[in-house]
């Protein structure tokens, strides 16, 4: 669970009333999600998705804010909005709310065809408003020599992990030889592959010689083998 991160609205003297209002819960959510992602409060955007009721309070409140989700996350979400009494719980209530962070991220230079490497020449990192896609984001120290795009990525989108995979040691509609194994016999032809693959998975290939499609193991990046039973 994620940490209550306390935030202290203002200290009376016992006796005296304490006004919470919408503003004091906007600014203890702002400061939670300023903590939560370790960016200064300005990084973070809050949208309270309805309006808070102004509550007074005889003695001098706290609110704690506190997640509902295990994961930190940016968007659409819940959190519960607690009121403290020298640490003693007086009420709850859940709040809806909208959280965008500026962030670095790395993010397309130029556009990134399909099955591209990703050269580090061809992003820049920089801060952006981060709405969705939070657990998607990929780590700017990270090393991406052994993955390409999956995907065409646009002029200036942010890269994310659904956008890469680990580079294949054979490519769709590559030519490759195919080694037919049977009890009986072996015999080699040549096929053209169907599928993405690495060594060692299953992939699908199209033997022009027999005119049918077979399933094989990656052997090498040149070669697919078939066993026939």
């Amino acid at each position: 669970m994620l940490k209550k991160y306390i935030i202290l609205i203002l200290l009376l003297q016992t006796g005296w009333a304490q006004t919470v209002t919408g503003e004091d819960v906007h600014r203890a959510v702002q400061q939670y999600f300023g903590q939560v992602f370790q960016v200064p409060v300005n990084n973070v955007r809050v949208d309270l998705l309805h309006s808070w009721k102004t509550r007074t309070y005889p003695e001098a409140v706290a609110l704690a804010v506190v997640p509902t989700q295990s994961i930190p996350e940016v968007g659409y979400q819940t959190v519960w909005i607690e009121t403290r009494q020298r640490q003693l719980l007086q009420d709850r209530k859940l709040i809806s709310v909208k959280v965008a962070v500026r962030l670095e991220v790395p993010v397309a230079r130029e556009r990134i065809p399909r099955h591209q490497p990703i050269d580090r020449s061809r992003l820049d990192i920089r801060e952006e408003w981060v709405e969705t896609d939070y657990r998607q984001l990929v780590d700017v120290t990270a090393d991406l020599s052994s993955l390409v795009t999956n995907r065409v990525v646009p002029a200036g989108a942010i890269l994310l992990k659904k956008y890469l995979q680990p580079a294949p040691d054979v490519w769709r509609d590559t030519p490759v030889r195919v080694r037919i194994v049977t009890e009986d016999l072996t015999l080699e032809t040549e096929g053209i592959t169907k599928k993405d693959g690495r060594l060692g998975e299953r992939i699908h290939v199209y033997c022009p010689t027999t005119g049918k499609r077979l399933t094989g193991i990656v052997q090498s990046p040149d070669l697919v083998v078939v066993k026939l039973h």
